[in-house]
């Protein structure tokens, strides 16, 4: 497409043209099945009383998190310091950064985020207060920082009760940072399909969690206990313990959280061209690994699901099949990524779509 200067279109240049517009590859966001999602999972955690976090490594734009906060949510989980850079400039004023920062490059950067902004962020080793309380110091401010704690996800937190008390204990004993409660996440539970087990998982990690809550209880009231994820908030929820919830594929979706969480809508697709067709059962699509995440499992063609064999490469998607019908060359089709949280991070915009028509168009901001 050109406009009248003879270049092609500027992203913002194409509101009000047809999907079909767009140039491939490119993310698309269903804003009908954005908004119903952010106020379903809203609906569910403020019908129990807790608070929502919504997690931004999902959808890492501004203008989501922006939709998030104003359907209720009291601020944003984000994985890095960039993402919560980007949170902080759009105007997010309680973020928390649901991870370890342990060098003191990243924490100058919180220092200046703290300038426009509540900033918290997670500590699971002495090591990592030590150095939080040495940049604090140097800069005269106080950092916020929760306890993370291994509740069953065997990647960070601390591993034990006594662990846990000793370093609230020590935060406390600091001047330069305060206790800001315990990041209490473990992801696993979120993909068990079957409902009966998943519950009964978070169970136990919440069993696990509360043996450490009562015995911080016994040194320092807790502010917030945050975690669980799209999968298990509501098993999370029923058990009470957490405070704040960091769920944040629900806004989206893929291919498989349509399995585990069936009651959200689909709203994110990956927009891409057919390219070739060189023998009659393949199909070659120009949406390839640097265009959508697939460490979990395959993309499922919108229109075309009984293509079901296929293969990537850097700049392909083909598809090898025996049973018709197939798109044509030089059609566009929707997909729908395996993972998309790691599909947003590898596009710099997403396309904004109702009815078929581009409605807006939103950066993705935060890295």
């Amino acid at each position: 497409m050109k406009n009248n200067t003879g270049n092609r279109l500027l992203p913002l240049e194409m509101i009000g043209h047809s999907v079909n517009d767009i140039p491939t590859p490119a993310l698309i966001v269903d804003l009908f099945a954005l908004k119903s999602n952010i106020a379903a999972m809203q609906a569910l955690v403020s019908g129990y009383g807790k608070a929502l976090r919504p997690h931004v490594k999902t959808h890492k734009c501004s203008v989501v998190a922006n939709l998030q906060m104003s359907a209720g949510a009291i601020g944003v989980t984000c994985a890095t310091v960039g993402e919560a850079e980007a949170m902080a400039a759009a105007g997010v004023r309680d973020i928390l950064i649901a991870n370890q920062v342990v060098t003191p490059d990243k924490l100058e950067r919180i220092v200046r985020i703290l300038e426009i902004s509540d900033a918290k962020f997670v500590v699971d080793s002495l090591y990592g207060i030590n150095v939080a309380e040495s940049v604090a110091s140097k800069h005269g401010c106080v950092f916020e920082v929760l306890v993370e704690v291994n509740t069953g996800g065997n990647r960070c937190g601390v591993q034990s009760v006594e662990e846990s008390v000793a370093l609230v204990q020590r935060i406390r004993s600091s001047r330069s940072l305060r206790f800001g409660g315990i990041q209490a996440y473990y992801g696993g539970t979120c993909y068990i399909k079957d409902m009966a087990e998943r519950e009964r998982a978070v169970s136990v990690s919440d069993t696990g969690l509360g043996k450490v809550l009562d015995a911080i209880h016994q040194v320092i009231d807790i502010p917030r206990v945050s975690g669980a994820g799209t999968g298990n908030a509501n098993f999370h929820l029923q058990n009470g313990l957490l405070t704040e919830i960091q769920a944040g594929s629900y806004v989206y979706l893929d291919t498989i959280y349509q399995v585990l969480a069936p009651e959200y809508k689909q709203a994110l697709f990956v927009l891409s061209t057919v390219l070739s067709q060189p023998m009659g059962e393949r199909v070659v699509l120009d949406a390839g690994l640097k265009s959508m995440g697939t460490e979990f499992s395959g993309p499922k063609l919108v229109r075309f699901p009984h293509l079901k064999d296929y293969t990537f490469s850097e700049e392909h998607l083909q598809w090898q099949t025996n049973q018709g019908p197939f798109p044509k060359i030089g059609e566009k089709v929707m997909l729908i990524p395996s993972h998309c949280c790691t599909t947003v991070n590898l596009h710099r915009r997403c396309f904004v779509v109702q009815d078929d028509k581009i409605v807006d168009v939103w950066e993705i901001d935060a890295f």
